[in-house]
Order: C-alpha cells, then structure tokens, then sequence
C-alpha cells in the first residue's frame, strides 16, 4: 500500500505496479470528504456534495487559502421558531455525546435547551435498556454525512433548524432528506406551485430521494436542483449509458 492509499502488486510479467484496489474507494468514503454540515451520496456524481438543507456554501480563508465551506444562514440559541429535519440511514462520523433521557420527547428537549446550540439528536430505543443511553447530541460542527449507508453503521438523525431556513414562503415544500425543494417546485397537492408538480419525494428505502416523473419514462431520480441556476438535473439510463439531463424551472409554464 502507498500513501495514496492504492494497494498494488508487483508484475514480473508487465514490469510495473499493478492496481488491486484502493481506499478510499470514492469522495464519500473519505473523512470529511465534502465537508461540514454537508452531505455526500455516491449515487449523484459527479455531484455527490451538497449542503444540508438551512445551511449556505459561504466562502472561508484560512492561511490565506480560500475554500468555500457549507455554514448555518442563522445560528442562535432561541427556543422558537425551531424545527428538526429528520434523516434516516446516515453515517456520522463526528462523536457525539451520549445524555440520559427516557423517550424521543426527552431526548429532542435536551437539544433544544442546549447552547451553545446542539446541532442534531439520534435516539435509538434498542440501546434504553444497555449500558449507554439511548440518546445522542452533537454540540460540534457535523462532519460530512454518508446517504444511505449499510443499516449495521447508520443511524436516524435529527438536524436542528430554523423554520424560516428552510421554508422562506408559506407554500414552500419541505426538504425532501437532505435535498432542499425550493419554490415552485411542488412535490405535493399542498404546497409550491401545482404548475410545478412534477417531482415525487421517495423515502421508502433511503433518507429522501427527489424523482422527476417524466410521462413517458416514468420517475427518474434528481441528483442536483441549484436554486440559484434554476435548474434540476437528472440522470437517465439509456441501454448502456448514463446521460444527465437539465431542466430549468425558471419560465412559468409547465414543462413536459
């Protein structure tokens, strides 16, 4: 093994090194690949980083380097106005601290009376009659969440947010996981714009996966949807091939 972390063989027969396998085998297998307060799914690269939802890519300098790096867009302790996006079948790599409660209602009022603010709760049931408390809070920055990770290494998580971080207008559908709906979009009769109902949010087998529903195609998942672009992009499996297409959502009319 080198220090790139690519386990090699050596071939009298070629010569040269040759590849077995390497570690980390993609971005989402790194430590902290995408960041804090980001997440990372493997199935939408090349755009496999995002930010979690209530959180802004701001630009930061440390050492007179420059990097962009995902940030609350409002950080208090206030009580009020408080909401928590519920994910599941994620990996977290950043410790958190174990605290005594005796129910999910206990678990998520502690985070809530934490500060400086607890940044997400995990309650399993499984471990209230163990050794260690069934509940979990994270007062640090979270390090980069793995989507859908094996059900042995994942847990359910709870982010804390402010309510108007995440829903800027009243009609304004929640995220679906850790992807954000931003208005028009509509994945539901009760909220964006019903011309822009033209998306599903899935969670029967992953934390939230956004799908397009293309008449002819049937639904197709979202890999990206930038609100500053106004576009959505999606990846379409066409025989052996693997294209991605884009949709703006920027014209008031309906697209097909």
């Amino acid at each position: 093994m080198n220090q790139t972390g690519k386990f090699e063989s050596w071939s009298n027969l070629q010569r040269q090194w040759v590849l077995l396998f390497s570690q980390p085998s993609g971005q989402c297998q790194m430590y902290n690949g995408c960041g804090n307060f980001s997440s990372c799914n493997a199935k939408n690269n090349p755009d496999a980083c995002k930010c979690l939802p209530g959180f802004n890519r701001q630009r930061q300098i440390n050492f007179g380097e420059s990097s962009k790096v995902c940030a609350r867009k409002s950080d208090s302790c206030e009580t009020k106005d408080i909401t928590f996006l519920n994910l599941t079948k994620v990996k977290v790599r950043s410790p958190g601290k174990e605290v005594p409660a005796g129910s999910e209602a206990e678990c998520k009022s502690v985070c809530l009376n934490t500060c400086p603010p607890c940044q997400a709760y995990s309650y399993d049931a499984r471990w209230s009659n163990r050794l260690h408390p069934a509940c979990t809070i994270w007062t640090q920055d979270l390090l980069t969440l793995q989507e859908d990770a094996g059900q042995n290494s994942s847990i359910s998580l709870s982010v804390r947010l402010l309510i108007s971080d995440i829903a800027p207008t009243a009609k304004t559908c929640e995220p679906c996981g850790t992807t954000v709906i931003p208005y028009p979009l509509s994945t539901g009769q009760n909220c964006g714009d019903p011309l822009y109902f033209w998306l599903n949010c899935d969670t029967s087998e992953a934390t939230g996966e956004v799908r397009f529903i293309m008449r002819k195609l049937g639904p197709k998942r979202v890999t990206e949807i930038d609100p500053g672009d106004r576009k959505l992009r999606t990846k379409l499996k066409i025989q052996t091939s693997v294209i991605t297409k884009v949709k703006e959502f920027s014209s008031s009319h309906h697209l097909m």
